[in-house]
This record gives structure tokens, C-alpha cells and sequence, in this order.
């Protein structure tokens, strides 16, 4: 996940009706967010994850992604 995605969970959350459920408020990200995730995006995911499997170095990586990534998204959220 990158920011722009995070921004546009947001903004969508922030656009949703004040009357809403906060199940609406999630229905509303997750549409918004679908824009981004385009099938060749998901098999080009799937070729990634295929390759990360292999590189211990690479899997290293990702695992720090995962936990650096979730910090940089609340500070996005609280700006």
C-alpha cells in the first residue's frame, strides 16, 4: 500500500454521507481503492510475490515494508 492509496481510502471516507453506517464509511474506501487494483496489477503482484519467495534478502525486505508501511499509514490518517 502506498500513500496515494491511503489518500484516496481517505477521501472517500471523508466524502461519505454524515447519515451513513460505518460500514458504508468502509464500503466507500474499498470502491474507491478498486480503481487502483487492475487485473494486470494483480498478475503483475503475483509475479512479484513469486520472485520475493525466492530471495531470502527480498523476503527480509518485505517483512520490514509490512511493518514500516502501517506506521507511515497512521501518520498519514492523523495529518
Amino acid at each position: 500500500m502506498n500513500l496515494g492509496l491511503a489518500a484516496l481510502r481517505l477521501d472517500a471516507i471523508a466524502a461519505a454521507p454524515a447519515t451513513g453506517t460505518p460500514i458504508d464509511a468502509i464500503a466507500a474506501a474499498l470502491a474507491a481503492a478498486s480503481v487502483v487494483f487492475t487485473p494486470e496489477r494483480r498478475e503483475r503482484a503475483f509475479q512479484r510475490q513469486s520472485v520475493i519467495a525466492q530471495t531470502s534478502d527480498l523476503q527480509e525486505h518485505e517483512l520490514l515494508k509490512r511493518t514500516v508501511q502501517p506506521s507511515r499509514t497512521r501518520s498519514a490518517n492523523e495529518a
